[in-house]
Order: C-alpha cells, then structure tokens, then sequence
C-alpha cells in the first residue's frame, strides 16, 4: 500500500508559523491582531497571505525571537511598509 501525503499537514504547519509570526510582529509594532481581523479583516487577509507567501520565514522567526525590536526585518518582511503605517495611524489617533 503506498503512502499518499497530500501536503495538507504541512500547509496547516506553514499557516500557523506564519499567522504566529503575522501576529507576534502585529504585537511588536503595537498592533492587535484580534482587533484587525475584527474590524478590518481585508486588511488582515492581505498581511496573512503575503506572511503564508514569504520565502523569509526563518529570517523573522529567529529576530522575532532574538531581537524583536530590531529593525531589521523591515528591509525583508514583504508586511513591513504596512504594518508601520498601521502603527503609526493607530499612534495618531491616542
């Protein structure tokens, strides 16, 4: 009998590292995850895909645990832009 993987396991396990990632990044820049996909699920939606997408995972993963406030994972994370003009939106209105 042979062993048919339908690769479902690993997309689940690629998905959740990403949405972890997504949303540790979110926390660190000052952003809330659970508010975003509330209200703003479009937007939420795109940073998820282009999370799932990005060939730089490993990158993120190790300064997300190394160093999370160093900066420089702007210069590879394809959310960057993004998520700085959140936070930065989300400032001005305090």
């Amino acid at each position: 009998m042979q062993d048919q993987h339908d690769g479902s396991v690993e997309s689940s396990a690629t998905a959740d590292l990403g949405d972890e990632l997504l949303r540790c990044r979110m926390v660190i820049v000052g952003l809330f995850s659970g508010a975003m996909e509330r209200d703003d699920s479009a937007t939420f939606e795109l940073l998820r895909r282009n999370c799932l997408a990005c060939g730089d995972r490993a990158p993120c993963e190790a300064d997300l645990r190394g160093d999370p406030a160093n900066p420089v994972w702007q210069r590879y994370c394809p959310n960057a832009a993004k998520l700085n003009a959140l936070a930065a939106s989300e400032r001005a209105r305090c």
